[in-house]
Parts: C-alpha cells; sequence; structure tokens
C-alpha cells in the first residue's frame, strides 16, 4: 500500500485553555466535513505535539498532483484549523518509449511534428529534410513519448546549415559527384568517404527519394517525369547540399 510521511506541529491552541486533543481526522482532495474524515491515532502526548504520521494513500488515487487534508478535535468538541499537504503520485512502473517526434525550426506541438517508431534500446534516427528548407542555419528538435502517451521535454537539437543552390561542380568540389545532368533514366553518385543521405523532392514539394548513399550508387530514376527535381545530399550531420537535377 503507498503511503505518505507527513511531520506536524500542533501547537494545542484550540481553544484559549489548554484543552487535550481526542481525535484526529484526514482526507485527501475531498473535504467531506467535520468529523466525517478518516480518523487517525493520536500520539500519547495530548497537549503540545510535534510528531510525525503516515497515512495510506487509496489505489484509485489517479496519478498526479493531490492535497491531504488534516485537524485535530479537543475534548469540547471544538476543531481546529484544518492543514494541508501537497504531494504527488507517480506510476512505479517505468513506461517504455515507443516514438520520438521532431520538428524543423517552429514547434508545432506536441504530437504534430515527425513520428518516428523507436523502442527502448539505442537506435539510429532517420529524418527527412522538408521541401522549403531555405539557404542557412536551421535546427532540428527532438522529444520522446512513452506507452502511456506522454511527452517528454523537447531537450535535444542539432543546428543544421543548408547550402544556397549549388552548381554540379561546386558539389564536386564537396566531395560529392553526381552525373549526367540533365539525366535519362540513371544517375550515377560517388563520394570521395562515408555515406550520405538524399532527400530528392520536385517541383511541387512531393517527396520522390530517401535513400541512403554508399559511396558509389547508380539511382533508377526512370520513373520520374520529365523535369526539374531539387535534391538534398545530406552527407555531414551538420551541412545539407542542395542542387537541382534535370530529368529528360
Amino acid at each position: 500500500m503507498r503511503t505518505i510521511a507527513i511531520f506536524c506541529a500542533l501547537l494545542g491552541s484550540l481553544s484559549g485553555f489548554a484543552q487535550s486533543m481526542v481525535k484526529m481526522e484526514y482526507f485527501i482532495d475531498s473535504d467531506p466535513g467535520y468529523g466525517q474524515a478518516t480518523t487517525l491515532m493520536l500520539p500519547a502526548q495530548n497537549q503540545v505535539a510535534d510528531f510525525g504520521f503516515s497515512i495510506p494513500i487509496p489505489a484509485e488515487t489517479e496519478i498526479g498532483l493531490h492535497v491531504a487534508g488534516f485537524r485535530t478535535c479537543d475534548s469540547n468538541g471544538v476543531w481546529g484549523q484544518t492543514n494541508f499537504h501537497t504531494f504527488q503520485t507517480i506510476d512505479a512502473a517505468v513506461p517504455a518509449i515507443v516514438g520520438m517526434e521532431y520538428y524543423w525550426d517552429a514547434d508545432p506541438g506536441f504530437g504534430n511534428g515527425q513520428f518516428l517508431s523507436v523502442n527502448n534500446e539505442v537506435q539510429p534516427l532517420s529524418i527527412s529534410a522538408p521541401f522549403d528548407l531555405t539557404p542557412g542555419l536551421h535546427n532540428v528538435f527532438f522529444r520522446a513519448i512513452d506507452s502511456n502517451g506522454r511527452f517528454s521535454h523537447t531537450n535535444y537539437k542539432i543546428d543544421v546549415e543548408v547550402s544556397e543552390n549549388m552548381g554540379i561542380a561546386e558539389l564536386d568540389k564537396m566531395g560529392i559527384k553526381v552525373y549526367p545532368n540533365p539525366i535519362q533514366s540513371e544517375l550515377n553518385i560517388q563520394l570521395d568517404s562515408g555515406k550520405s543521405r538524399l532527400i530528392i523532392h520536385d517541383i511541387h514539394g512531393k517527396q520522390m527519394l530517401d535513400t541512403v548513399v554508399d559511396q558509389t550508387a547508380k539511382i533508377d530514376l526512370s520513373h520520374l517525369s520529365a523535369g526539374i527535381y531539387t535534391a538534398y545530399f545530406w552527407k555531414e550531420a551538420n551541412k545539407i547540399y542542395v542542387v537541382k537535377l534535370i530529368k529528360q
């Protein structure tokens, strides 16, 4: 059974004369009225009492903040003032982390970010770059959600710099070789080292491709209609390179 411990100083000032305390009662949250609450055992000292006591917390008490009220009654039937003690009940079971959500720059509100399904184990997260990212520095924020539907604080972010629209030659200097452009059906990519995330949007902002390129790759784009596309190469954690691709 859950209990809370309370220390109180009851200075036998229930009346102008030091009457004996004969009864003590308590309630949680809702006051049922004098003499109607749950009785507590009083200590042996009945004139001046500094003592601690515990009260049981009913199993049905909801998780959250609550108030316990307690008071004493003297031998003349006069009740003292009601003292209050605030306490919080928490769930003893640790809920599992079931997801993460992230957003760029402006917080859309809890539950309105981009959701990522995760578990309690440490694992890499894969996030996408939105079509409307402007050149410059941006922030990506994260927060977790548990199996009870409760969110953590938004307490982690990364800073990401988005480049201006680059030409193929400029991209090559960054260690990312892309050819041909214009594209007939297949895009060749060569990285000087490591891996890169490749995200492609059409002119309407619809995401057409999201993949990871490992050093050398041939990307089949034959299914894309002719037109201009925006490609994001996320090779470094804090840098996104942007280039226009033409599909013939």
